[in-house]
């Protein structure tokens, strides 16, 4: 009996830090697939930045790293190499994309509280404006929007604000490589 309720605690207690995964909604209209050149999909440059009127949290830099891992992962799963740039400014004399995250609102959530406060902690979100760029042109070639959020529903197993960074950079990896 010991034993059996040991192994539920321990199935419940990794479900919980695994939470769900986060899902990604995009508005507007579908756009067209993005017109990328062969050679511009080997590698990214990624900026991300606070849209206007959107002033940062106390965790924006924590943020911002979530976005730098996620978007490496992300790249990375597609053989992509990726550069990250703070400048206005990004520079390549070989084909690459530039990604520009703008973003326009925020509610981040760590694991810990995730778990700890569970529905009490609130909805984890993010909303994004994305703009691909083509260098060393610097072509504009589209903007996308990317939006994720949980449910107070989900309880603790609901995706933290780490997986929901995940998931849109795994969409703006996808859409790079259409």
């Amino acid at each position: 009996m010991t034993s059996q309720l040991l192994r539920t605690l321990a199935l419940t207690c990794t479900l919980a830090m695994a939470g769900c995964a986060a899902t990604v909604t995009r508005s507007g209209p579908a756009p067209a697939p993005l017109s990328v050149s062969p050679a511009a999909t080997r590698a990214v440059f990624v900026r991300v930045e606070a849209a206007p009127g959107m002033p940062p949290g106390g965790n924006w830099e924590t943020f911002k790293t979530d976005w730098r891992e996620g978007m490496a992962i992300a790249a990375g799963r597609s053989g992509m190499q990726v550069t990250w740039t703070d400048t206005e400014e990004a520079r390549s004399a070989d084909p690459a994309v530039l990604v520009v995250v703008k973003v326009r609102n925020y509610q981040y959530m760590t694991p810990e509280t995730r778990i700890g406060l569970g529905i009490l902690a609130g909805n984890a979100y993010v909303n994004t404006e994305v703009e691909f760029y083509e260098l060393p042109a610097r072509k504009l070639l589209g903007s996308r929007l990317y939006g994720t959020t949980t449910s107070a529903s989900e309880g603790i197993l609901s995706a933290t604000t780490r997986k929901q960074v995940l998931a849109i950079s795994d969409e703006v990896i996808a859409d790079i490589r259409r």
